[in-house]
């Protein structure tokens, strides 16, 4: 899908930037293809991850009187990575 699909939109995009003869090679197609399905993998592992985080654990962050940004980067990052990286290491 990914090559066959793509075909006018890499000639439309290169005849825009003056490269008429522009192609996609099928090695290019299949990097896209598969970094696409991991994407959006990885997408529902830290989804899924950041869900399991308890909300009491950013309401404590709130009491403790840190910012959102704060409360993402030092409370609930650390604990989901625990949590996503088994997912992330199995993907196949």
């Amino acid at each position: 899908l990914i090559y066959f699909g793509s075909v006018n939109a890499v000639r439309g995009l290169g005849e825009l930037i003056g490269m008429p003869d522009l192609t996609l090679s099928a090695f290019a197609a299949g990097v896209i293809a598969l970094g696409l399905c991991f994407g959006a993998y990885a997408t529902e592992v830290f989804r899924g991850a950041i869900l399991a985080i308890p909300k009491g654990h950013r309401e404590a962050g709130m009491a403790l009187g840190l910012s959102k940004p704060r409360i993402f980067t030092k409370l609930v990052l650390p604990q989901m990575w625990r949590i996503a990286l088994p997912g992330l290491g199995t993907c196949s």
